[in-house]
C-alpha cells in the first residue's frame, strides 16, 4: 500500500503487467508503458483508493486494465488503452477481451477521460455496480465501445453541454 509506480516500462510479463496484491490501497500507477502481458496489463485486485493515470496499456492478452476481486473507490483516468484482449487466458474472471474490464464484484470506481481503441471486445465492459464512467473516448472496439450490465453511462459532466455520445464517441 501507499506505493507509487511511475515512468516505467513493463513489457512481456508472464502473467499480469502490474498487479497490486489484495488488500492494497493508496497505490498510484502513473505514466507507465504496459505491453504484452499474457493476462491483464494492469490488474487492481481487491484494491481500494488507488489511482491509475496517464498510462499507455497496449497489446495485453486478456484485458488492458482490469478491476476485480472486490476493488472499490479507485480512479482510472487519462490512460491510452489499445489492442488488448486478443488472446485471453480462458480461466480469467469475466469480463475478458476489453480495454477496461470491471468485474461484477467491483464498485464505486471512477473511469474517466480514457482513450480506448481497437480492443477485442469492448472499450469498457462494466459488470460492476455504482461505477462512474465519464468523458471517455472509445472507437473501433470489436463488439462495441461500451457495455454495462448495471447502471447507466454519464454522457456529460455537470454544467457541460449535453451532446449525444459526448462520453463515448465512434
Amino acid at each position: 500500500s501507499n506505493t507509487i509506480i511511475l515512468d516505467s516500462i513493463f513489457q512481456g510479463p508472464a502473467t499480469n503487467g502490474l498487479y497490486p496484491d489484495e488488500d492494497s490501497s493508496g497505490i498510484v500507477i502513473e505514466n507507465n508503458l504496459v505491453s504484452g502481458a499474457l493476462k491483464n496489463g494492469i490488474f487492481l485486485a481487491a484494491t481500494t483508493a488507488s489511482t491509475v493515470i496517464g498510462n499507455t496499456v497496449v497489446n495485453n492478452g486478456t484485458n488492458g486494465i482490469f478491476l476485480g476481486e472486490v476493488s472499490s473507490s479507485n480512479v482510472v483516468s487519462n490512460n491510452v488503452v489499445s489492442g488488448n484482449g486478443f488472446d485471453p487466458i480462458t480461466s480469467s474472471i469475466p469480463p475478458v477481451g476489453n480495454g477496461i474490464g470491471i468485474a461484477a464484484d467491483s464498485s464505486l470506481n471512477t473511469i474517466q477521460g480514457n482513450t480506448l481503441s481497437n480492443n477485442a471486445v469492448f472499450g469498457i465492459d462494466n459488470l460492476g455496480t455504482n461505477n462512474q464512467i465519464l468523458n471517455n473516448t472509445a472507437s473501433g472496439n470489436g463488439t462495441g465501445n461500451y457495455h454495462t450490465a448495471t447502471g447507466t453511462i454519464v454522457t456529460s459532466t455537470a454544467g457541460a453541454a449535453a451532446l449525444a455520445g459526448a462520453n463515448i464517441s465512434a
